[in-house]
């Protein structure tokens, strides 16, 4: 008979198979014990990233350059753990006194948010359908370093517009709830299939801070609407009036002061503004500021041009109260009629002025948004989608 001998193949995956099968990690919550399973893929990650990281540590050698990626790790990452996880980075780096380069590859708004700071991002961008193009946000953050009003408004928003917008195809700029509702349904019509295909960050600017993104929409080269009410004197009701009146609105004066080079527009400027834009010179640009024209029978809001639209009046021109009653009825739209004998469709967007999102949701859940769609916005959205 031969010799019985014992060949012993011991290698590092054998001995890791054998301690993961031998030692379980537990929580312990109360009387239950949860296994590493009942935690989620969130948890697992996240603790195997720190842990790698760990081991990088043992390796870092000062008189080299130490350098580690992290690439995705927002991966099996619910968005709250990815907050802790680039807070947690963070910290480890500071404590680490700047030993340590590390590159983060993500296309997370949470990890985005988590770097706290405009100067940390490196922002790539498709050109056309075989190159991209990168975009150093420090440059940026240092091309505005002498205007303290700029960089503080960056800073201060910074987790709240901007993560959006470094991921967005395109912007769309707009004031209010309302408008975010209503152009987010319109964007779901046919005519706008191209706009479905693309991320479009919506972006809420009052009708103020709209001109404040300008240098970091040009500098990324993000195609962008700015959608706005001209906001002229109410008490202009008549066509004359409303030419000569001046807009209030600060982005658009803004955006006059600069390429008009008037400091208090009126009406009648900006219509021939308006009509001096053909559509290739607003091509060559990257934004498109949209607001009331003359062909949305002369409304200075949102509303009243919807209404002016369907109805087909100028929003001054004054109808019996009986009108708007069986109109009311029969259109189930949710506006306020005030006490009067006749009513101008200002009227009416002025007495629901409190109820701008009841009216709003009745116009979308009868299907009337197309019907109702304003010239200022459809012209915009083909823009965009072009």
């Amino acid at each position: 008979m031969g010799l019985l001998s014992l060949d012993l193949d011991i290698t590092d995956d054998v001995i890791k198979k054998f301690i993961t099968g031998l030692i379980g990690a537990k929580y312990q919550l109360g009387d239950c014990q949860l296994g590493e399973s009942s935690q989620g893929l969130g948890y697992s990650n996240l603790i195997y990233i720190f842990m790698q990281i760990e081991k990088y540590k043992k390796s870092i050698d000062p008189l080299k350059v130490n350098f580690f990626i992290i690439e995705e790790p927002e991966a099996h990452m619910h968005p709250q753990m990815q907050t802790v996880f680039i807070t947690e980075l963070f910290n480890y780096y500071r404590k680490s006194n700047n030993t340590v380069q590390c590159l983060i590859t993500t296309h997370s708004t949470e990890v985005v948010r988590g770097a706290k700071e405009i100067s940390k991002l490196r922002v790539l961008r498709r050109s056309n359908q075989f190159t991209c193009s990168l975009f150093d946000l420090k440059k940026f953050r240092d091309s505005i370093a002498n205007n303290n009003d700029l960089i503080e408004f960056y800073d201060f928003f910074f987790t709240i517009n901007f993560p959006n917008i470094v991921f967005a195809d395109k912007v769309l700029m707009y004031e209010g709830d309302t408008e975010r509702m209503y152009i987010s349904k319109l964007i779901s019509l046919p005519e706008f299939y191209r706009l479905q295909q693309q991320y479009i960050a919506f972006v809420q600017v009052g009708g103020a801070y709209a001109f404040k993104y300008k240098e970091l929409l040009e500098f990324l080269k993000i195609k962008t609407v700015i959608i706005t009410d001209i906001d002229y004197k109410k008490t202009a009701c008549d066509k004359n009036s409303i030419l000569n009146s001046k807009v209030t609105n600060e982005t658009i004066k803004k955006f006059a002061a600069q390429y008009l080079e008037l400091n208090s527009p009126t009406v009648e400027n900006l219509y021939g503004w308006q009509d001096s834009l053909d559509r290739k010179k607003k091509s060559d640009n990257l934004i498109y500021l949209a607001f009331q024209g003359k062909n949305d029978h002369y409304s200075r809001t949102l509303e009243e041009a919807m209404l002016s639209k369907f109805y087909k009046y100028n929003t001054f021109d004054e109808q019996k109260k009986e009108f708007w009653i069986n109109s009311q009825k029969r259109d189930e739209f949710r506006y306020t009629i005030p006490r009067k004998k006749t009513l101008s469709i200002r009227d009416i967007v002025e007495s629901t002025s409190k109820k701008k999102t009841d009216f709003m949701y009745s116009v979308l859940l009868k299907g009337k948004h197309k019907e109702m769609l304003p010239n200022y916005i459809e012209e915009a959205l083909k823009w965009l989608a072009e």
